[in-house]
């Protein structure tokens, strides 16, 4: 599927004959069905937040972005590396444009439009296309591997959070991803998906290149709990003692959700992950609207440090 829909995007792009429109072009055609999908999961959940007696404080949102902010540049300083290090562009402006840009692609269903738009971006920017695939690969292995470590770090001080699932779950990503980050794996896996897109390129990756990567992760990991922590305390007061019960819900659904939409073509898995966790921490319906609240936060925040970084040229 993602070799059809890259030789599709691929033909129709290369069609143009202006760099700028044909830049305008894939934007839009990674944004605009994004944005699409995003109104259409907040008009279907529209009665849940119609309907909720909202008590906020728009002041922890403000807090919640600041986090975020912190979170995505700390993603954004580890993607800059990697493309520094495959051979790409160590630009870190550059870099941060076409990460913002292609991630709002990851809201609509399966990782192919994030996969193959981002590459034809990075392209646009005489950049070979197999590169930014191997990066982006190499992203997802690090965060499936680093997300459980973080989850097991805040797992005990999380009280009656464990579930027998999610630990397996936890184990079961911590060893995916500490095998496919075994070089020799990384590299023949990688040169197997470029040859099934027709793309004779080698492009490999050491331990030097993959474990400076990993505090950046963890970092990351970690900073989504007391993001999460912060949305629900504008609807909801909780005890900051429940912040590791909080951080360990969080990765345990952004865990699920990186490998459902990695090998299957769901959505809306976070959402439903989180509206059926976070009844360990709070009474129904709060859950649900946490939830939809939470993704309504992630991507005002997104389109925010898009539109930020688009203009900074």
């Amino acid at each position: 599927m993602l070799r059809t829909l890259w030789h599709r995007l691929n033909g129709w792009i290369a069609g143009g004959q202006r760099p700028l429109l044909r830049r305008a072009l894939l934007s839009a055609v990674l944004v605009v069905p994004a944005l699409a999908f995003i109104a259409y999961q907040t008009w279907r959940n529209w009665e849940q937040l119609r309907t909720y007696a909202w008590q906020v404080r728009p002041g922890l949102w403000a807090l919640a972005f600041l986090i975020y902010s912190l979170s995505l540049n700390v993603e954004l300083a580890a993607w800059n590396r990697i493309m520094g290090r495959l051979g790409g562009r160590a630009n870190f402006r550059l870099n941060a444009r076409l990460y913002c840009v292609s991630n709002l692609s990851k809201r609509l269903p399966g990782v192919v439009w994030y996969l193959a738009g981002r590459a034809l971006l990075y392209r646009e920017e005489g950049v070979p296309a197999p590169v930014a695939l191997a990066g982006s690969a190499l992203e997802l292995a690090m965060m499936a591997a680093t997300g459980p470590v973080v989850y097991f770090v805040v797992v005990p001080f999380a009280g009656g959070v464990l579930r027998g699932w999610m630990l397996l779950a936890a184990v079961g990503a911590l060893v995916g991803g500490a095998l496919v980050l075994q070089p020799a794996v990384f590299n023949r896996l990688v040169a197997f998906f470029l040859r099934r897109m027709g793309s004779p390129a080698q492009i490999e990756v050491s331990y030097r290149d993959i474990l400076p990567l990993v505090p950046f992760y963890l970092a990351a990991w970690g900073l989504g709990g007391p993001m999460l922590y912060t949305v629900i305390g504008s609807v909801y007061p909780l005890p900051l003692a429940a912040l590791p019960a909080v951080t360990s819900i969080w990765v345990a659904s952004g865990t699920l959700t990186l490998v459902i939409g990695t090998l299957l073509l769901g959505f809306g898995v976070r959402e439903v992950a989180l509206s059926l966790l976070l009844t360990a921490v709070m009474p129904q319906p709060l859950p649900v609207v946490v939830a939809l609240l939470f993704a309504l936060i992630l991507v005002v925040c997104e389109l925010i440090w898009t539109a930020l970084y688009s203009l900074w040229r």
